[in-house]
């Protein structure tokens, strides 16, 4: 029930009814991962597409030499691994890395493939989680196109606030070392251009809570660019 639940709150199952939700999630399984583990490696063969259930992961992009840059981070109603629609023996393209204790749901890429051609309505959802992971990436250009350190603070902060629903108050999905990595900034530089930005009385940080105190300022800053 409580798989089924999470689901039918999920973009994938928006405005499908409840049977088929329970219908399709019946020989879906879930595991649970601790903070640092590895969910899915880049080169592995994609067999299922994963829910996020609870707890948050990284998406990450390995160098031979063993360091990585933080694509994406997933929370609760995220999926991952939409490679699993791909025909001849598709791969996963990144490493998915829990950063809490995180719970997945894993959905078969053939049960998928099946439940899409079954169901209008899934397929349509499907497509638009699709559609809204390239949107994401788009954006994630934009953020390290930016040039100065203080622009793709700004860039990613403004972007948080609407995607949190506006306001002035946000919420960093991650601790300071996983927020540095998604702007590929080192930790000790996004740390100290936070403390100048505060200085500046442009924002107000508290742990992982930032206040916006000059929006205007800011989406100046990086109209700019």
């Amino acid at each position: 029930m409580n798989k089924c639940r999470s689901l039918m709150e999920s973009l994938l199952f928006e405005d499908v009814e409840d049977e088929i939700v329970t219908s399709c999630t019946s020989s879906f399984r879930t595991r649970t991962y601790a903070e640092g583990e590895r969910i899915a490696e880049e080169g592995e063969v994609c067999k299922h597409f994963l829910f996020i259930e609870s707890g948050e992961a990284a998406v990450q992009k390995y160098t031979s030499g063993g360091e990585f840059t933080t694509v994406e981070l997933l929370e609760c109603g995220d999926f991952f691994g939409e490679e699993v629609m791909e025909k001849d023996l598709p791969r996963y393209r990144f490493t998915l890395e829990a950063i809490s204790d995180v719970t997945v749901l894993y959905i078969p890429g053939d049960l998928l493939e099946k439940y899409l051609l079954r169901y209008p309505k899934l397929k349509e959802n499907y497509i638009r989680i699709l559609l809204q992971k390239v949107h994401c990436r788009g954006q994630r250009i934009v953020l390290l196109s930016q040039k100065s350190v203080r622009q793709k603070i700004a860039c990613y902060l403004l972007g948080l606030l609407r995607s949190q629903g506006g306001g002035d108050l946000l919420i960093l999905p991650g601790s300071r070392e996983v927020t540095s990595k998604l702007l590929a900034l080192p930790r000790p530089s996004f740390s100290r251009e936070l403390r100048a930005m505060e200085e500046a009385a442009l924002i107000e940080v508290k742990g992982r809570q930032v206040r916006i105190l000059e929006q205007t300022l800011l989406e100046k800053l990086v109209e700019e660019r």
